[in-house]
C-alpha cells in the first residue's frame, strides 16, 4: 500500500530524521562530495535499516533546503541540487517499497500581497527545487517553515505543478501559526490544494489541545511529531493522541533511533479513529473563513466594486485609480458584507493589471474573503495569483469554451467557483437550468474539482424583460438543491433592472428565493432594509437557531438608534 492510501486506513509511523544522529557522530555531510565517505555510507544504511525494521512507513532523505542559515546559504543552487540527488539516492537504496520523504522548508520570503517578491519568481524557484527532488526519487513532500498563508499556498501550487498526484504533508514546526483566528483559513486552503495530511511538531499536552481544536474543522488526516523525553511515556502519549483522532505519529530528531520501536510496538495495527464530517462550501481570506450552505447564516456578498452603471468609478479605473474601490470595500464590510465581489472591468482599462492591484490593496485593508469577477480568464488568473486564501471565482457558465478555459485555473489555484446556468442561449425553464448545472458539475469533476467547491447561480434575469423568469428561477433553486445538493447564490439586483423602486423589487425576490433554498446573494449591503429582511427570513428557513442572530441584530439597531437621538 502506498503512503497516500495508507493514510486514513492504518496508523502512519514517521521515521526519525537522521541529521542529529549523524551530527553526533561527526558524519553529517556538508557538501555533495561528502556522501562518498565510507563510514557515512555504512552508518546511514544501518540507521535507515533500523527504522524500516522498527516499522517506519517512510524514510526521510537528508536533503538541504533552498536557504538554510548555517549550511546551504553558502551553496550555489547547482551544488544544492547535486547534494540532494546524493541524499535521495542514499535513501532510495534502503527504502524498498517505503516512501522517500523530502522536507521542503520555506525560504521565509514575503510574497505579494504581504511583501515585495512577485508570485511568478517565487513559484519558479520552488518549482525548480521540487522538480529535482521528485525526479530523483522523492515520492512524498513535507512542507515546513512557512511564515504566512501566501507562502504556504505558493509552495503547494508549486508542488502540484511538479506532480499533482504526489502526496504532500504540511507541517507546522511553529505551532503559533495555528492561531484560532486564522486556523480554519489554513485548513481550508490545505484541503483545496489537495494536501494528503497536516501535522505539527509539539509536546504531548499542546498536541492534544490542538488536535481537539482542529478535528472539527477538517477531514485531512493529522500526523503529530512528538517532542518529548523518550520511553514508555511516549508510547502512552501516542495511544492517547490516536484515540483523539491522530492518523499518524512521529518523533522529532534525536540520537535515540530505538524510539521508533517503542511507538510502533504500541500503535502499529491500530485503525485511525477518524470521523468524516460533511463540510459546506468554504471560502477564506488569510484571516476569515465563510461557510455557505443550507441551515447556515445567509451569506451577503457586496456588489459595489463594479463599474457597471457607475460612471464615476469607471472613469477612476480608466485613470488607474482605486480610491473608490477601497472606500466601497470599507463601507460594505462595515455595513455587514461577509465577502466582496471585485470587478474592475471598465472599458479601456488594463483589467488584469487593475485586478492585481485591487487584490493587493484590498487584502491590506479588509479581512473578508474576495470574489473575483471577470469574463476574462487572464484577469481571473492575475487575481488568483495574489489572493492569499481560497477565493471564489465569479463565474464559469455552461459554455464549452468557458469551461475549458477557466476550470483548469480554478483547480490550479485551489479556488471555489460559481456555476452560472447559462449555455449557448439563455435558459427559460427550471429544468433547463438544472441540466446546465449538471453539465457544469460534470465538467468540474473532469478537472477534479470537488462539488464542495461549487456554488450554483440559477441565472436570475431582469423581470422587466423576462417576465416568466421569476417562477422558473425559484423552481430551479429548489430543484438544484434537491437533485445536486449544492449551495445556491444569485445576483439579486439583476432582477430589478428597468423598474422603479428597484430595492423593493429585488429585496422581495430575495426573500422568496430564501424560502426555496437560496444560500447567498451578491447584493448591496449599504441597503439597510436588506439586512432586516434577511434576518427575518432566516428565522423561517432554519438559518437562525433560537433567533440569536435576529435578536442580536435588533439590539444593535436599537443601540444605534439611541445613540443618534
Amino acid at each position: 500500500m502506498d503512503f497516500k492510501n495508507l493514510l486514513g486506513n492504518e496508523i502512519v509511523i514517521l521515521d526519525i530524521p537522521l541529521n542529529l544522529y549523524l551530527q553526533s557522530k561527526n558524519l553529517l555531510p556538508s557538501s555533495s562530495s561528502g556522501w562518498n565517505h565510507p563510514e557515512l555510507q555504512e552508518t546511514l544504511q544501518a540507521a535507515y535499516r533500523s527504522q524500516i525494521d522498527a516499522g517506519a512507513d517512510c524514510l526521510t532523505a537528508l536533503t538541504r533546503d533552498l536557504l538554510e542559515p548555517h549550511t546551504s546559504a553558502k551553496m550555489a543552487p547547482a551544488e544544492i541540487a547535486r547534494f540532494n540527488i546524493q541524499a535521495l539516492h542514499a535513501a532510495r537504496t534502503m527504502a524498498g517499497e517505503k516512501a522517500i520523504n523530502a522536507t521542503v522548508r520555506a525560504r521565509g520570503i514575503k510574497i505579494v500581497p504581504f511583501g515585495e517578491v512577485s508570485f511568478d519568481s517565487a513559484l519558479a524557484t520552488y518549482q525548480d527545487y521540487m522538480a529535482v527532488l521528485v525526479a530523483n526519487g522523492a515520492n512524498l513532500l513535507t512542507i515546513i517553515g512557512f511564515t504566512d498563508l501566501q507562502e504556504l499556498r505558493l509552495m503547494l501550487i508549486a508542488a502540484n505543478s511538479v506532480n499533482p498526484a504526489l502526496p504532500k504533508l504540511v507541517f507546522w514546526d511553529d505551532a503559533r501559526l495555528m492561531q484560532e483566528s486564522a486556523r480554519e483559513s489554513y485548513l481550508t486552503l490545505c484541503e483545496s490544494l489537495n494536501v494528503a495530511a497536516i501535522g505539527w511538531e509539539a509536546d504531548y499536552s499542546f498536541s492534544l489541545q490542538l488536535l481537539n481544536a482542529i478535528k472539527p474543522l477538517t477531514n485531512s488526516p493529522i500526523i503529530v511529531r512528538l517532542s518529548a523525553e523518550f520511553g514508555e511515556l511516549v508510547a502512552e502519549h501516542a495511544v492517547e493522541l490516536i484515540d483523539h483522532g491522530a492518523a499518524g505519529i512521529g518523533l522529532t530528531a534525536t540520537t535515540e533511533l530505538d524510539a521508533v520501536k517503542i511507538v510502533t510496538k504500541t500503535v502499529k495495527g491500530k485503525k485511525p479513529n477518524q470521523v468524516k464530517r460533511e463540510f459546506p462550501l468554504r471560502i477564506a481570506s488569510a484571516y476569515q473563513t465563510v461557510r455557505i450552505g443550507s441551515r447556515l447564516p445567509f451569506v451577503k456578498i457586496g456588489e459595489r466594486i463594479n463599474p457597471t452603471g457607475r460612471k464615476a468609478l469607471a472613469r477612476e479605473l480608466v485613470e488607474g485609480k482605486l480610491d473608490t474601490v477601497l472606500a466601497d470595500a470599507h463601507a460594505q464590510v462595515t455595513a455587514g458584507a461577509d465577502a466582496l465581489d471585485v470587478n474592475v472591468g471598465a472599458p479601456m482599462v488594463a483589467e488584469a493589471r487593475l485586478m492585481a492591484q485591487a487584490m493587493v490593496i484590498l487584502q491590506k485593508e479588509v479581512r473578508v474573503p474576495l470574489v473575483l469577477d471577470s469574463a476574462s480568464t487572464e484577469v481571473i488568473t492575475a487575481g488568483l495569483q495574489l489572493f492569499a486564501g481560497k477565493a471564489l471565482v465569479n463565474s464559469v457558465n455552461a459554455k464549452d469554451k468557458r469551461l475549458l478555459d477557466l476550470l483548469p485555473v480554478v483547480k490550479k489555484y485551489g479556488a471555489a467557483v460559481i456555476g452560472l446556468t447559462i449555455g449557448e442561449k439563455m435558459p427559460e425553464s427550471a429544468e433547463e437550468r438544472l441540466k446546465l448545472a449538471e453539465k457544469i458539475v460534470d465538467a468540474c469533476r473532469d478537472y477534479q474539482i470537488d462539488p464542495s467547491n461549487i456554488l450554483i447561480d440559477p441565472a436570475a434575469l431582469a423581470i422587466a424583460t423576462a417576465e416568466q423568469s421569476g417562477p422558473a428561477v425559484l423552481k430551479a433553486i429548489y430543484l438544484i438543491k434537491e437533485k445536486l445538493g449544492l449551495p445556491i447564490s444569485v445576483g439579486a439586483s439583476n432582477t430589478s433592472f428597468g423598474l422603479p423602486a428597484r430595492n423593493l423589487v429585488h429585496n422581495t425576490f430575495l426573500v422568496q428565493a430564501m424560502a426555496v433554498g437560496l444560500d447567498a446573494a451578491i447584493l448591496n449591503p449599504l441597503d439597510s432594509q436588506v439586512h432586516d429582511l434577511i434576518a427575518a427570513a432566516s428565522l423561517f428557513t432554519s438559518r437562525d437557531p433560537y433567533c440569536r442572530n435576529y435578536l442580536k441584530s435588533y439590539r444593535l439597531k436599537m443601540q444605534k438608534a439611541e445613540k443618534s437621538t
